[in-house]
This record gives C-alpha cells, structure tokens and sequence, in this order.
C-alpha cells in the first residue's frame, strides 16, 4: 500500500541559503516544505527524507548505475546532516518537543487533489519526496560551492579537488533523484501530476523558477565557474574540475529528457499562462 500525498512529512530546509522569490512560498507549500534556522530539524528531516527514498528505491525503474551514484550522493548529504546535527548538539541540547513547524500553525496546507488510485498516489509520493531529495542535494552544493571560493582564494588545493568532487558526486545525485522523482508514466503526469499544479489547486503559473535554494546554486555555480576558468590550477584540482562539468552537463541533458517524456514539445505551465496572458491582452 502506497502512502496518502496528504500523509507526506515536510521536508525542512535551512533559510540562510536562499533568495525570496515572489512565489517561492507557493513553490513551497505545494512541494510541503518548511524553513528553519535550526540545524537539529534540518537533520532529522534530512535523514528521514533519504530512509524514504532509500526504502522505496528497490521498488524503483531505476537501473543498479542510477541507484549506485544516488547512494554515493546520498553519503554526502548524510553526512552533512550528521555534522549539523552534531554541532547543533554542542551549541544546546535540542529539546524533545522541538519539531519541524506544524502546516497548520504556518499556514501551508496540502494543495494536492485526491489521488484516483495506488499508481497515482505512488506518483505524487515520489514527485515530492523526490523533490525533497533534490532541495537536499542542492543545499549541500551551495555549502561546497561557497568552499570552493575559499579554497581557490587560499590555493588549499587538496581541499579545492575534494569539494569539487563532492561537488560532481552531489550533481549526479541531483539528476537521479530527478529521474526517481518522476518514475511514472507520462499518462499519470497528464492526468493528475500536472492538473495538481493547475487551477484550483494553485495559481495560474506554476514553475520550478521558482525554487529559492535552486536559484542560488545557479547563481553560486556560474561564480565558481567563471572563476575556475581563469584560475591556474594544479592537476589535481583541473581533473576534478572536467568531472564536475561533466556531471553538470549529464544533470542538464537528463532534465530535458524527463520534460520531453512528459509534455513532448509542449510548453511548461509558466510558458502556457504567460501565452494565456498575450492572447488576452
């Protein structure tokens, strides 16, 4: 039996890394994710997010090469987790009532449609954990793309090649928990994923641009590689660098396959209500 999307745990996700963008608590409340400053929640959240895909993975389409470099990114976030957890720790004991915030006191409540069926409630469950996963990945980028321009700064290169490799491990990551995310048929999305970010359930609209921690990873990476470019690195650093592109390149390549599986030729919800507009106008 397939979990209810009403009875999907939000995700927390650290507030300091990100831009407020005009729809971004839309973006936000369909996806069920909160903002906290507290170090403690992110973790906990974060190491309840990768137990659900990790347990759901084996019942997955996802070939063993596509479930391996998930893993390996998942390490990565696991283990930033368990150092946030362990430094909230030191600074005061979390209390065992603290919690991530309730939807009800914040105001975000499920805008999801009734799934018809088990394949739909599948769908929508991992369209947003798989989200989740993603905003995981993305978080832990933006902790290594800001490392990475510290140790360039400081030509630490030993630990420049290992962000940057970790940085490439997070980006591959990233493009699996896309392709996990939307491990259903293109008649489900038709049907109910893609209505679910439609009228009545949101405004007219509805786009990934509009996803904070994102937009600061692409703000982040275009600093980091404008300045490895020009930077004289040794060879330890450079390899590791060609990898990360790599893996960027893979990230940009899978995302354009999964919106053509989906909508082939067809624009994005963005696209069509921008068109809706000219044509009213």
């Amino acid at each position: 039996m397939t979990p209810s999307p009403t009875s999907i745990d939000r995700v927390v996700l650290p507030t300091d890394s990100t831009i407020p963008l005009a729809r971004s608590a839309e973006y936000d409340t369909y996806f069920r994710i909160s903002r906290s400053d507290n170090a403690h929640a992110w973790a906990v959240s974060a190491l309840a997010v990768v137990t659900a895909i990790t347990t759901d993975l084996p019942q997955s389409t996802l070939d063993n090469d596509s479930r391996l470099r998930l893993l390996d990114a998942l390490a990565v976030v696991v283990g930033d987790a368990s150092a946030a957890a362990a430094a909230a720790a030191q600074e005061r004991s979390p209390s065992p009532l603290e919690a991530p915030p309730n939807p009800s006191e914040t105001g975000q409540h499920d805008r999801t449609p009734q799934a018809p069926n088990d394949a739909a409630r599948q769908a929508i469950t991992r369209w947003k954990k798989g989200h989740h996963l993603f905003h995981l990945f993305v978080i832990s980028m933006n902790s290594r793309l800001a490392a990475v321009l510290e140790s360039l700064a400081t030509e630490q290169w030993p630990d420049l090649a290992d962000q940057l490799t970790e940085l490439g491990t997070l980006y591959a990551g990233a493009t699996e928990s896309m392709r996990y995310a939307s491990d259903f048929s293109p008649e489900i999305y038709r049907d109910f994923v893609r209505p679910s970010m439609e009228p009545p359930w949101l405004e007219p609209g509805f786009s990934a641009v509009f996803n904070r921690d994102h937009d600061v990873m692409l703000t982040r990476a275009k600093v980091v590689r404008t300045t490895l470019k020009t930077a004289e690195l040794p060879s330890v650093a450079s390899d590791s660098a060609r990898r990360l592109w790599k893996s960027q390149a893979e990230n940009r390549r899978a995302h354009q396959l999964i919106c053509q599986r989906f909508v082939p030729g067809g624009e994005s919800l963005l696209q069509e209500h921008f068109d809706a507009a000219d044509q009213s106008n």
